[in-house]
């Protein structure tokens, strides 16, 4: 066993430290402690097993939610919520090479607005970090109220009411819950408690589409479509996002979705070119252009965004908002077709590191940039960074 002290955080939210000339990933451990821990023989970067803290950190605290420990959804729990997003900040910061960076907090610790559960032998829950293995629950403190009301109903339900259902995810637009169930039928108890429900996108009762407000225009999502989870950072980030596009009369916006930044940016004069490649969401984006009258301004197609020939379609801005994995052959691609000005919300840190070396290398120079702290109690931030030529 090794004795190791955490100097900083990892972009996944591990801690980190050296041992000798080697870098070692220290999971649960936060900067400032001193952990014991097995590190595996070998060279390069290490990942240490059977941790045990022998000096806690000053901002370590008992996690909120008694599934922490088993679940795995709220990696950073254990951290004092103002301290766990100085260590995000400074994570960001060192990705971009800024001294620097402002965040903006959620102003709830219940702000997710969508939770997917699993269903396993009547039970619901979510699955165990690398594994199969179900953790029941009857609430999820980190999902807002109407949300957690539901859980709660669910939980209280017989195992047979759960019958042919693999998945539910329950969303809200900050007052009203739906639910897309995953499952062949459904039964009368659950239809009960759910109320306004579809099956893999198709409508079974009620009204499962919302209408969501993201500070611009309502957004409608139908069933399954993708939105963002926390209502109130995402209208902070929409605002940033509009801001920095100040005065741009043509806009490229990419896997835009139901239209998060598409509506708002058209709203404030733009001529938007929606691309998305999930046809539900385009139809969503369509449908919310038409309700606010923007549809002149927006044009919205259903085709796949990485892509994109920006060289064929040229605009002063390119708005970017990929998957996990990033966009860097369509950064490449921006680069050569010189488009002006370019914002890029990455929501992994990885991703992030090697699109924002990608534009600096195509050309372009960081403006602007924050974190959003969509996800309390976790490692996980979006980031968004302006960039012009």
């Amino acid at each position: 066993m090794d004795e190791l002290s955490i100097d900083w955080m990892f972009p996944g939210g591990e801690g980190g430290a050296r041992l000798g000339k080697r870098t070692v990933v220290v999971p649960g451990a936060l900067p400032g402690e001193t952990v014991r821990a097995k590190v595996p023989a070998g060279k390069g970067l290490g990942r240490a097993e059977e941790i045990s803290v022998i000096t806690p950190s000053a901002h370590r605290q008992a996690p909120p939610c008694p599934y922490t420990a088993h679940c795995g959804g709220c990696d950073l729990a254990h951290a004092e919520p103002s301290q766990r997003l100085a260590w995000l900040a400074a994570t960001h910061a060192r990705s971009l090479g800024l001294d620097a960076l402002p965040i903006t907090a959620s102003p709830r610790r219940d702000a997710r607005a969508r939770v997917r559960l699993s269903v396993d032998n009547g039970k619901i829950g979510y699955r165990a970090p690398r594994s199969h293995d179900l953790v029941s629950i009857d609430t999820c403190s980190i999902a807002r109220p109407e949300i957690q009301t539901i859980i709660g109903k669910l939980a209280a339900l017989p195992a047979d009411a759960f019958h042919t259902v693999e998945n539910i995810e329950l969303r809200s637009d900050g007052e009203r819950c739906v639910a897309d169930v995953d499952g062949r039928s459904l039964s009368q108890a659950l239809l009960d408690v759910l109320q306004h429900v579809a099956i893999k996108g198709r409508v079974i009762c009620g009204d499962p589409t919302l209408w969501l407000d993201n500070g611009g225009p309502l957004l409608r999502a139908s069933p399954g479509t993708f939105f963002q989870v926390n209502h109130e950072v995402n209208r902070a980030m929409v605002a940033w996002i509009v801001e920095q596009a100040e005065g741009v009369k043509s806009v490229a916006d990419l896997y835009a979705g139901i239209g998060n930044f598409t509506l708002p940016l058209a709203q404030m004069g733009a001529h938007v070119r929606s691309v998305e490649t999930v046809q539900s969401a385009v139809a969503d984006c369509s449908a919310s252009a038409r309700k606010a009258g923007l549809a002149d301004r927006i044009t919205a197609v259903a085709t796949d965004a990485d892509r994109y020939r920006p060289e064929e379609n040229f605009v002063e801005l390119i708005v970017l908002d990929p998957p996990r994995r990033g966009c860097s052959a369509l950064i490449k691609r921006i680069g050569v077709a010189r488009t002006p000005r370019v914002i890029l919300v990455s929501c992994d840190p990885r991703s992030a590191v090697r699109d924002t070396k990608l534009l600096r290398e195509s050309g372009y120079k960081l403006k602007a940039a924050r974190g959003f702290d969509l996800f309390p109690d976790t490692h996980h931030a979006e980031l968004a960074t302006a960039w012009a030529r």
